[in-house]
Formats: structure tokens, C-alpha cells, sequence
């Protein structure tokens, strides 16, 4: 199963979805997030053992501001290593995966 959201202008609103969905598709056990040369700019696509969420917009990442830390905050309380999350989400790749 694959549930696309779209249509996150914000980063609470990103955060609501993965509280409200995450159960849907098992426990998390990755993550794929990438800046797209589309609108929204960004996609980040949680996997799941029984499915996956992809998250078009909300989370960001490469610099120091309020998308960037909502999905490091998210990721954290998911179980990823925070020193991998920090290094991943406030470097300069435009795609990262972390895995558990």
C-alpha cells in the first residue's frame, strides 16, 4: 500500500500527517527524502513494514529553518539515530535515506 498526501503547505501540517498515519503502514523502518525541481519542492517517503507514505510538501531540508526542523523532530521521535538525522537533514545532498 502507497498513500500519496498532497497539497502540505506547511510543516505542521507534515508533522499531523505522519501522527495521524504512521500506524497505517506498520513501523517506519526508512526514510527517502528529496528537493524536486517541481512544486512542492520537496518529498519525503516514509517505509513502512506494511506500506508507505509519500509526503509532497511540509519537510525540508539543507538549511537552518522551520521545515528542516520538523522533519528532523519527526525522524528523531521515529527511532533514527539523531546524529544521523542532524548530519542528513542539515547537509547540502538534495536526496538522503536513512535506514534503521
Amino acid at each position: 500500500m502507497i498513500l500519496i498526501v498532497e497539497e502540505i503547505d506547511t510543516t505542521n501540517q507534515a508533522i499531523e500527517v505522519v501522527k495521524n498515519l504512521g500506524n497505517v503502514v506498520g513501523e517506519i523502518k526508512s526514510v527517502e527524502h528529496r528537493h524536486t525541481l517541481k512544486t512542492p519542492n520537496y518529498e519525503t517517503k516514509l517505509i513502512g513494514t506494511d506500506g508507505e507514505i509519500l509526503i509532497k510538501g511540509g519537510f525540508s531540508s539543507g538549511y537552518p529553518g522551520e521545515g528542516p526542523r520538523g522533519l528532523k523532530k519527526v525522524l528523531i521521535n521515529l527511532g533514527f539515530p539523531p546524529a544521523q538525522v542532524e548530519e542528513k537533514v542539515y547537509g547540502s545532498e538534495k536526496r538522503f535515506v536513512l535506514t534503521k
